[in-house]
């Protein structure tokens, strides 16, 4: 079942278009858990493959008040996607310099343990245990 389902995943974005796929995902192994360096535009798509789930990462945006700057507001990094394993779960993750939630179904975790944007690219850490 999970295999249909990751496969209708996988059709369904690839019918978007592979303009949208120019992201840059890699997999840093710690003894805390798997950590993923992904770097992306805005409007882009990036998707973390393992093995057993699929992480489709469909919005980023940063809220934050740039370095140097004085704000009157700030906000947080978001990042919002779908967690795919035995089904399809959204999920919407934020970070202020530590993370603000966590993502917690189907035995795993994960959150955004940094955040950075430079040059019109985010920069996230994302850690799945």
């Amino acid at each position: 079942m999970i295999s249909f389902i990751k496969a209708i995943i996988f059709s369904m974005f690839f019918m978007i278009s592979f303009s949208a796929f120019s992201y840059d995902v890699k997999k840093i192994e710690t003894t805390e858990g798997n950590v993923y360096r992904i770097s992306m535009r805005p409007g882009e798509i990036a998707i973390v493959n393992e093995e057993n789930f699929y992480i489709v990462i469909n919005e980023v945006a940063d809220y934050r008040c740039p370095q140097g700057m004085l704000c009157y507001w700030n906000g947080p990094f978001v990042l919002k996607g779908v967690f795919v394993y035995e089904e399809i779960k959204s999920f919407e993750l934020t970070y202020d310099k530590e993370p603000l939630n966590i993502f917690n179904e189907f035995g795993y975790t994960a959150s955004i343990v940094d955040a950075s944007t430079k040059d019109g690219i985010f920069w996230i850490y994302l850690k799945v245990n």
